[in-house]
């Protein structure tokens, strides 16, 4: 190569170079406003539209270490030791060294997600337990909470903090040993509910409308954290989140649960928690009609299955009316001779049966028409094309069967739709209220008025379990009332009585002896050497 044409080159890259610049410039200029209403800096605009703006790093101290490490393109030493120096305050209990640790490490690291959700936790969980006094306690947790809340102002469109900051704000503070004095303080915190403008971090971000709801209970706060997170999924401003469908849109009517069955521990019976049982079956349906992303790719509805397993139940029953000797047949493959209750299900209509005959009758149908598929294909060519037409249908039935019927279980679906069914009954109510005033009764050494207010409620659990025989699947239930059991037998102890006999609930009592019996044995046989 000559030496012209070397330098024909070089001039030609320093051309370019200077051109590239121009574009260069223009897009890495910082986000000033030219006209007074344009941004300009297209890197500084897009970092701004997507709440990632690094002018946090104005608030470290220039001249720490810090500093010269990011100044130097070392980020991740930097971080690191930020990360390092807050575990070291907090192992040694300087809260101040690790606050102001923990706000460089937000200033330093704002979009990244776990820096908020992981601190949040730490301050709320591990440090709040570490101080004696509940009020020094309850103050921590509101820090991270208030965290939380920061982190949510840098990145709106994440799931995962919104979620937590609604599950903190429910379990920790309504779950935790000290959840009714906690709850008193949440209700009673202005600073939290309406913090001054210039602290609070949920301004300009979708969900600013929580200071306008005036939500002072805990569980109803939570409830519009996990609302509101899903009405902005749904119209696709989040991004995706990480749980199943089933899981992260049960959050919302469970928190309304937990409200309902905070207030009845808290002494508040009557229209009140009436009210709120009624709020909480109302959530809990709609969350059952409400249209889930399940496996396989399947858009389907919790309620839809009883839809889905009448589908199956009528398919199965034009595949016996197609060929007639086909159940006569396959009644007689069975191992063992089906019961008759089950046999004379197979003709009944599905509207007529029990939620418990439904599970019989299709359980028992599709145990026996185990492979439709193959008998489809013994039929002449006429009926054949029908029958295995008939087939995929009813493959596609039990599929969405199976899979809804899987969603519901990982929710306890029916057991929660039920309790809600129970709680909201006057009776229950009264029944609860009863047990309630026995228990404030027997506090205050008043034994007769305890005795009396127990058996009271008692009577009124046993009238709810004969209405309810399904009642003594419900753990949550059968277990708080043998615990109140124990309570009631050291009133009668108290009393210089033993427990009756008969006793109203010995159908508790049972289930408990019979549960406690089972786990012995299968004890034993697991230290058996043989």
């Amino acid at each position: 190569m000559s030496a012209q044409r070397r330098f024909i080159r070089k001039i030609a890259y320093l051309l370019a170079i200077g051109v590239l610049l121009l574009p260069l410039s223009l897009l890495s200029q910082p986000g000033t406003l030219r006209d007074g209403d344009t941004q300009i800096g297209a890197l500084a605009r897009l970092r701004s539209e997507h709440r990632m703006t690094q002018a946090n790093l104005g608030n470290i101290d220039p001249t720490s270490a810090t500093m010269r490490f990011a100044t130097f393109g070392l980020h991740g030493v930097a971080a690191s030791r930020l990360w390092i120096q807050a575990i070291d305050a907090k192992n040694r209990e300087d809260w101040t060294r690790f606050d102001a640790k923990l706000d460089q490490i937000a200033n330093f690291q704002p979009n990244f997600v776990k820096v908020w959700s992981f601190q949040a936790w730490n301050v709320s969980y591990n440090l709040s337990v570490r101080f004696d006094d509940y009020h020094d306690r309850y103050e921590y947790v509101t820090r991270g909470m208030r965290f939380l809340e920061r982190g949510i102002g840098h990145n709106d469109r994440e799931t995962s903090l919104p979620w937590d900051l609604g599950m903190f704000i429910g379990s920790k503070i309504g779950r935790s040993d000290e959840r009714r004095a906690f709850r008193r303080l949440f209700r009673e915190d202005d600073y939290y509910h309406d913090p001054p403008r210039d602290e609070d971090w949920l301004v300009g971000t979708a969900y600013e409308g929580v200071r306008r709801v005036d939500l002072r209970d805990n569980w109803q706060l939570s409830n519009w954290w996990y609302e509101r997170l899903a009405e902005r999924k749904d119209a696709g401003e989040v991004e995706q989140p990480s749980r199943v469908d089933a899981l992260f849109y049960r959050e919302a009517p469970h928190a309304l649960i937990e409200y309902a069955e905070a207030l009845t521990e808290e002494g508040v019976f009557g229209p009140q928690a009436q009210r709120a049982w009624l709020r909480a079956a109302e959530s809990w349906r709609r969350y059952g009609d409400r249209e889930m992303r399940m496996q396989r790719g399947y858009r389907l509805r919790m309620l839809d299955y009883d839809v889905y397993r009448r589908r199956a139940v009528q398919l199965l029953a034009q595949l016996d009316r197609l060929e007639p000797s086909w159940r006569d047949r396959l009644l007689g493959e069975l191992e063992q001779a089906a019961a008759e209750e089950q046999l004379s299900l197979i003709d009944k209509a599905w509207d007529e049966c029990t939620a418990d005959e439904k599970d019989a009758k299709y359980n028992f149908l599709i145990r026996l028409w185990a492979e439709p598929r193959a008998l489809a294909r013994e039929l002449d060519p006429p009926n054949r094309a029908e029958a295995l037409r008939l087939v995929d249908r009813l493959e596609l039935a039990t599929d969405r069967v199976t899979i809804v019927k899987n969603a519901r279980e990982l929710v306890s679906y029916e057991s929660w739709r039920a309790r809600c069914e129970i709680e909201r009954k006057a009776e229950t109510i009264a029944a609860r209220q009863a047990i309630y005033e026995g228990e404030q009764a027997f506090a205050a050494a008043k034994l007769g008025e305890a005795l009396k207010r127990y058996n009271d409620g008692i009577a009124r659990w046993k009238q709810i379990f004969d209405a309810n025989p399904l009642l003594i699947d419900d753990f949550l239930i059968t277990d708080e009332l043998y615990r109140m059991i124990d309570d009631y037998r050291e009133v009668l102890r108290q009393n210089d009585q033993e427990l009756p006999d008969p006793f109203p609930l010995q159908i508790i009592l049972d289930e408990f002896e019979a549960e406690v019996e089972q786990e012995g044995e299968e004890d034993g046989a697991e230290s058996d050497p043989t």
